[in-house]
């Protein structure tokens, strides 16, 4: 996990991802933001999930349970909804700047990433 906030380029359009199994949900998948915070707030909420998963299985006494099933699930669909789902910005507007954005960068990189490899 990776929670630095670069300087460069912190408001840009961004897709934050989640993993494959439940990124397309719409409560606890991935989202679009150009905002680095609410990534921070991502990685926050799945972890406190995490150790919420843990205590469950503790108090109910449970052999085993999947790292991202069920009862996960449970939790960070909890804590999304109240801290973080509520800030997220509207997101077919954001995926349209993101999609906007990522053309741009490929369209400058490209031409430039050509000419170096002339030299």
């Amino acid at each position: 996990m990776n929670v630095a906030i670069p300087d460069e380029n912190y408001d840009a359009p961004r897709r934050v991802y989640e993993y494959a199994s439940f990124d397309s949900d719409p409560v606890i998948g991935g989202f679009f933001t150009n905002n680095l915070e609410h990534k921070l707030l991502h990685h926050i909420t799945h972890e406190i999930a995490h150790a919420a998963q843990c205590n469950h299985k503790y108090f109910h006494q449970m052999s085993r349970i999947k790292p991202h099933g069920d009862e996960f699930k449970m939790f960070y669909r909890e804590l999304r909804e109240v801290f973080l789902n509520p800030f997220l910005p509207n997101q077919e507007l954001m995926e349209a700047k993101f999609r906007k954005h990522k053309k741009l960068a490929y369209s400058i990189e490209i031409p430039n990433m050509v000419a170096a490899s002339r030299i």
